[in-house]
């Protein structure tokens, strides 16, 4: 064995050694090495590219048999009668909406202008009856001033002809109701207003 070979595979092949992978006798037919690998020249390839090519032509067939159909760009005419239509409806709505508006605008100003008079109705009303209240009552009020006015000044008379009277027991007796009936329930006064007349009627000297 040469020191230059590891394995021991020379090229001397008198010793029997010869190089395993190198022997004609391991190649299969059909180009495949020991180790089930392609050889270089194999027909690997050749059949990749025949089954890319068949690929190839049943897709060119398909295509062939195919008809092609290209998307029409015209838009269809569409009818304008629904369009009209809807236009007409529309304007009906919009006409039959300004009419209602038109009405209750009408409507509401026809009551503002009512309450407005009654407003103004009830205020005269309520003025004239104001006035007249305040009329009436200034008229009681002087009656009742004159009235009062009289009672005191003839109270004030009865107070100046007791003041002046040469008996004064007789003013005395004009304020003591001597008339009335004593109670159950108060202090028997008959006999002091039987004195006040005693009195009255003959003053003391």
């Amino acid at each position: 064995m040469s020191e230059e070979d590891p394995f021991g595979f020379g090229a001397d092949d008198s010793e029997g050694n010869a190089d395993p992978f190198q022997s004609e006798d391991l190649h299969v037919q059909g180009g495949f090495d020991a180790f089930g690998g392609e050889d270089e020249n194999s027909g690997f390839g050749d059949e990749l590219g025949a089954d890319a090519g068949d690929q190839a032509a049943e897709y060119g067939n398909l295509e062939d048999e195919q008809e092609f159909v290209q998307p029409s760009t015209d838009v269809p005419a569409m009818d304008s009668q629904p369009a009209v239509a809807a236009a007409d409806v529309q304007d009906d709505d919009d006409a039959a909406l300004k009419a209602f508006e038109r009405k209750f605008q009408a409507e509401v100003g026809e009551k503002d202008a009512k309450s407005q008079a009654q407003r103004a109705e009830m205020k005269e009303a309520a003025k004239k009856e104001l006035d007249g209240f305040l009329a009436e009552k200034k008229v009681k009020n002087a009656a009742k001033l004159k009235l009062n006015r009289e009672e005191e000044q003839e109270f004030m008379n009865s107070i100046n002809d007791a003041l002046t009277a040469e008996n004064p027991w007789e003013r005395i007796y004009t304020l003591v109701d001597v008339a009335s009936k004593p109670s159950e329930d108060k202090t028997d006064v008959t006999r002091l207003k039987n004195i006040l007349i005693q009195l009255k009627n003959a003053p003391v000297a």
